[in-house]
């Protein structure tokens, strides 16, 4: 470990990275939220991506105060979009957490993201039902530290990774993981669908296959895939080719299905066809 500040010490960085920004971003976090490390403030690196992050305890007053779950999958190219699933207030898990919180519950691995300069700007990336139970114990006078893993300065490829492996777990949808992954790559899909009536303007995909739900991802990638496999079948030997819809892989960023027809089809857009289908 090497220490560039009194309270702030890097682990896991080459002597060659500049950690000017990152420790400039932490100072604001520690000001902001006075976190109980603030003395000894560790950044560390994911190896893997090369995120920097701490693990850090906050005051439940602070964290509600200045912190959202309301965060954006992509902040620069599709503000409107979530990154996290909707709470399920009626879950029996999530009322035996709120009654945990009123009773002094310490939560732990709540995953955010500090974003300097907005009015909320401790973004929950994983962990909203814990926050919304913080929420609930702060109303009943309950104000104990929290655990939080903060990063800082992402860029838009550990941004998904992040919101990525902090929903992931047996639980979760592999649906949301294909609407995080599908954001990802731009909004072309799901302008598509809302141009061609799958999805009503404004609205994004489903992160749950359920009945009343509006189309999700892989219904839509699956759709359009196998629009161009039958247009790829001559009309005389239709009828002497298996025809049954093949499904796109889901849960995984680049399905190998969708990845081929993206290549093959470069300006499936605007494939007047396609859009008529």
């Amino acid at each position: 470990m090497s220490s560039n500040a009194d309270n702030v010490i890097f682990s896991g960085f080459e002597d060659t990275v500049d950690t000017l920004e990152l420790e400039e971003a932490t100072k604001a976090f520690c000001l902001e939220f006075d976190p109980l490390e603030r003395d000894a403030m560790i950044i560390l690196r994911d190896d893997l991506t090369g995120a920097a992050f701490t693990e850090c305890h906050v005051q439940a007053e602070r964290i509600i105060k200045k912190g959202t779950t309301d965060v954006p999958l992509d902040p620069d190219e599709a503000p409107e979009y979530r990154a996290n699933r909707d709470v399920v207030y009626s879950h029996a898990a999530f009322e035996r957490m709120q009654q945990d919180a009123m009773q002094g519950r310490k939560f732990s691995n709540i995953v955010c993201e500090y974003s300097p300069g907005k009015d909320r700007p401790l973004e929950v990336i994983g962990g909203q039902h814990r926050f919304e139970a913080i929420v609930g114990g702060v109303s009943a006078g309950v104000n104990v530290h929290h655990g939080l893993k903060v990063y800082f300065n992402l860029n838009k490829e550990q941004r998904l990774d992040v919101q990525v492996i902090s929903n992931t777990n047996i639980s979760v949808p592999t649906d949301l993981l294909d609407r995080m992954f599908a954001t990802i790559e731009g909004t072309d899909l799901r302008e598509w669908c809302q141009k061609c009536g799958l999805l009503d303007k404004g609205r994004d995909f489903a992160d749950m296959n359920k009945r009343g739900n509006p189309i999700t991802v892989k219904e839509a990638r699956t759709f359009i895939v196998n629009y161009f496999l039958g247009r790829a079948i001559a009309p005389d030997k239709f009828e002497f080719v298996e025809t049954t819809p093949i499904v796109v892989e889901s849960g995984t960023r680049n399905p190998k299905l969708w990845s081929e027809v993206k290549e093959n089809h470069a300006e499936l857009w605007a494939d007047p066809g396609l859009l008529k289908a």
